[in-house]
């Protein structure tokens, strides 16, 4: 393989890796093709019942944004059956600890051990899916 392929495939992979990820809690039906967004519950005008909720995993290094996450979400909730999404608000925000560095200062009289933590801010969305009474 040349390195163009290669470099190719790697970018893929990363691209690949870094999507969103949700969980998903709940009643499943047949798949649906099309799914309703409310960000307001007083605007959906059908008799529904919750089916389940729903949130991305928010975990370093995932795509955070508002319409990746909305994108993962709609698929899920047409792969479980949903007639609706409602979410839930604005994201929640949430502090990770990445990684800790550990290492050592030494001068002529002393020496001095350092740990710095890396932290990343993650962005946490949440729905509940919804099934229409017939």
């Amino acid at each position: 393989m040349n390195k163009t392929l290669l470099g190719f495939l790697g970018i893929v992979l990363c691209l690949i890796s870094c999507k969103p990820t949700v969980n998903y809690l709940g009643r499943s039906y047949a798949p649906s093709t099309n799914v309703e967004i409310f960000f307001d519950e007083q605007d959906i005008e059908k008799d529904y019942l919750v089916m389940g909720k729903i949130e991305n995993n928010g975990h370093p290094g995932e795509i955070d944004n508002a319409e990746d996450v909305q994108a993962v979400m709609l698929a899920k909730a047409k792969s479980v059956g949903a007639d609706a999404i409602l979410y839930g608000g604005m994201p929640q925000e949430k502090w990770i600890s990445d990684e800790t560095k550990t290492s050592v200062e030494e001068d002529e009289d002393s020496k001095t051990v350092k740990t710095t933590n890396s932290v990343n801010t993650v962005r946490i969305y949440n729905a509940v899916l919804l099934k229409y009474r017939d």
